[in-house]
């Protein structure tokens, strides 16, 4: 017989030996015999009490709710981190498909688009430039009005046009700094027109980046555009070239506008997004896109209230 030793245990006279720190006992009876014919005429009860036996079985008991709990909660954690993987990954193949979804009907559009507008647009543009050798008060000024809003449409037009054509980048050398302070000189009347200052400044002596001046070109021209317009009179937009890591090189532009929203932060590069009034919302998403396919990044630090800063990190030759 074994149990466990309570104070009523303890009370009985059989079990006053038990050592004071024992909790479990074992009490072992054995009969006594007659020889002659084997009849029982006693028994004897041996009582133990196993100090040591109980020790290593609550030690064993520790270990093993110790190793449930640990293995519990690395499964957990396991399991935690495949369905947040799982969920990040359906999360980026959704946004994707929505983008192509996006892309196909833009795709769409901008072909019929470019079709049925450009040979109107080429009309009124050149009837434009005739009424302007016309005789008469005010009509210069409104025909050039009028090719003014015709480039702007077609300007559009090409935009879209470049968005929606996924045509492979080339992979030679160029000197991103050179374009960079080229962009800026190139947008100096536009700087002088809004009263805002305009800067370039290339801080390493190797700027050399792998891809096309020609993508870069446009990816610049758009990011600065959209530094001018929400840059009000008085501010400053600067440029800087510099030395991210070995592999490469970091382009910033930064303006003292009025910022982005936090609220939008995550949406400025979605195709179609804008909140200017005469805007595509392509701009960023083409930079986005022309700057990944290159091996590149682009990111966006922004405070409302204190201006925008757009960096883009490129490799390096």
């Amino acid at each position: 017989e074994s149990g466990r030793i309570t104070a009523e245990v303890r009370r009985r006279p059989e079990h006053v030996g038990l050592p004071a720190d024992s909790e479990f006992f074992i009490e072992t009876y054995v009969p006594v015999k007659r020889l002659k014919d084997g009849s029982t005429v006693g028994v004897v009860e041996i009582y133990k009490a196993p100090v040591a036996l109980t020790a290593a079985t609550e030690r064993g008991h520790r270990q093993v709710w110790a190793a449930a709990g640990i293995g519990a909660l690395i499964l957990y954690v396991t399991l935690f981190w495949i369905v947040h993987r799982a969920d990040r990954t359906i999360h980026r193949q959704q946004e994707r498909l929505v983008d192509a979804e996006t892309m196909a009907a833009a795709g769409e559009l901008t072909s019929s688009m470019a079709h049925n507008i450009r040979n109107p647009l080429a009309s009124i543009r050149s009837s434009a430039e005739l009424w302007i050798d016309l005789e008469g008060e005010g009509r210069g000024e409104q025909a050039r009005d009028i090719i003014r809003g015709v480039d702007r449409i077609e300007a559009w037009i090409r935009e879209l046009l470049r968005f929606t054509r996924a045509e492979p980048q080339t992979s030679g050398e160029v000197d991103i700094g050179s374009i960079v302070v080229s962009e800026f000189e190139e947008r100096a009347r536009d700087f002088q027109q809004r009263g805002i200052a305009g800067t370039a400044s290339v801080l390493t002596g190797q700027s050399r980046v792998l891809g096309d001046a020609v993508v870069y070109a446009q990816v610049l021209h758009s990011v600065i555009s959209n530094a001018i317009d929400a840059t009000p009179a008085g501010g400053r937009i600067t440029g800087t070239v510099e030395r991210a890591s070995q592999d490469r090189v970091r382009i910033s532009i930064a303006d003292t506008g009025q910022g982005i929203p936090t609220d939008l932060i995550d949406t400025v590069f979605k195709p179609f997004f804008t909140t200017k009034k005469e805007g595509l919302g392509l701009g960023l998403a083409l930079a986005k896109r022309t700057v990944e396919r290159i091996g590149g990044n682009i990111r966006i630090q922004s405070a409302e209230g204190t201006g925008t800063t757009v960096v883009l990190e490129l490799p390096s030759v």
